[in-house]
């Protein structure tokens, strides 16, 4: 009955193949990983935001949510981009190139820690003793939560889907408890952050070690793994930066209750955004490894196209039952159900943003990245500013749309112009 049942699973696949132009067994294989592990994300995601919003207060949430935007700039010098070169560098045997990178970001991490004290120095002469304190917390974890965090690169490197995932639930699930079961004991901002920081570093550290344990990694260095890495960071601090100005901005001009009910507008929405990630990143392997140049320009192109139209048809189905989800789950923040259906017409541009990018990705075309990143992080800044400060929280929103959908085109460009220069 099981070989029956796996035979007949498998011929569906690649039956589908016919109009997804997609190799689906292999999808389906690391797929079945991304999809066990979004769902939890998004259960503990849902669990989460349940919690926050019968537990918590709306302003204290909010402060909660812009404590947090700062911190995400504040980790700009942890180098994120290391985590996507190291996994390349793994991907084509140089394992070596990963203790090269763990001391990489060490060294630049503490940067985010002293960087987190000159905050809460700002805050403590300001006047803001909850602030302060808080950001004296974060300047303890911002050095090394992120470092841990390089398991997944080994794991993802060495194409090791299932473990990357389980560890990847096991983060979401141990998170989830510990925040939940503070915000059951008290509205302590500080015990809340520490229950956010505390477990994440110390479970991430313990699957960085059982990683590096059951996967040898063998001596040999890419000699350029680090400066592209650096490269890869460099050109997404702007996007870093704009990613949190909006939470930013909503905070000190309108404040910390509407930025709880915008947070809350996002959340959802995200979590889709969040779920196509997950599906591309185990494409990209599989990508990587088509060598013609004609065939994988057709590959991409028609990939775009059928997700493009499979996410017009998620994002019309949720606009038609966001109403009725606000109103079952998060009755305090109905005002936020008008800005998450508008905020969901961004999701229509994820496909071309994130396949189209993978040429020159793949490529290691630091110009092209650089360009389309500075842009678009520029435009999503100046954005923000106008927006927000004219029009509230409807100008946050739109912002977000906007910034997509020129990131879209901006991609398409590139991506159809065959001679493009290379740094």
């Amino acid at each position: 009955m099981i070989k029956r049942f796996k035979s007949g699973l498998y011929q569906s696949l690649r039956y589908s193949e016919r109009y997804t132009k997609t190799d689906m067994v292999y999808l389906a294989s690391g797929g079945f990983w991304v999809s066990i592990g979004h769902v939890v994300s998004t259960l503990s995601g849902l669990a989460l935001s349940l919690a926050f919003a019968n537990l918590l207060p709306e302003t204290t949430y909010g402060i909660y949510k812009y404590i947090m935007s700062i911190v995400a700039i504040l980790a700009i010098p942890t180098l994120s981009g290391l985590d996507g070169a190291i996994a390349q560098a793994i991907m084509k045997g140089y394992d070596g190139s990963f203790w090269n990178a763990y001391k990489t970001k060490l060294r630049w991490g503490v940067l985010g820690g002293i960087g987190s004290l000159f905050v809460a120095g700002y805050y403590f002469f300001s006047g803001d003793q909850t602030l302060s304190a808080c950001f004296l917390i974060t300047a303890f974890f911002l050095p090394i939560v992120d470092i841990f965090n390089l398991y997944g690169s080994i794991l993802y490197g060495k194409k090791d889907f299932r473990n990357n995932y389980i560890f990847y639930i096991l983060i979401q699930i141990i998170s989830t408890i510990s925040i939940i079961t503070a915000l059951f004991l008290t509205n302590n901002i500080y015990f809340i952050l520490l229950s956010y920081f505390l477990p994440l570093t110390i479970a991430r550290y313990v699957m960085l070690q059982w990683t590096i344990k059951i996967h040898s990694l063998n001596n040999r260095i890419e000699s350029d793994t680090i400066s592209y890495g650096k490269h890869l960071s460099l050109m997404n601090v702007i996007n870093l930066i704009a990613a949190q100005m909006d939470k930013i901005l909503v905070f000190h001009f309108i404040g910390a209750a509407e930025l709880a009910i915008y947070s809350f507008a996002v959340a959802l929405p995200e979590q889709i955004r969040s779920l196509a990630k997950g599906v591309f990143t185990v494409g990209l392997p599989k990508i990587a490894a088509i060598d013609d140049e004609t065939h994988l320009r057709q590959s991409l192109r028609q990939k775009t196209l059928t997700l493009t139209i499979i996410f017009g048809l998620i994002t019309l189905i949720y606009i038609l039952i966001a109403p009725f989800i606000y109103q079952l789950l998060f009755p305090r923040y109905l005002a936020s159900i008008g800005l998450s259906q508008l905020y969901s017409i961004g999701l229509i541009t994820i496909p071309a943003i994130s396949i189209l990018s993978m040429k020159y990705t793949l490529d290691k075309n630091i110009h092209v990245l650089y360009r389309a990143n500075v842009a678009s992080g520029l435009l999503n800044i100046i954005l923000s500013f106008v927006l927000i400060s004219n029009f509230g929280l409807t100008g946050a929103v739109i912002k977000n749309t906007v910034s997509w959908v020129f990131l879209m085109i901006l991609n398409y460009y590139y991506f159809q112009a065959r001679t493009i220069p290379k740094t």
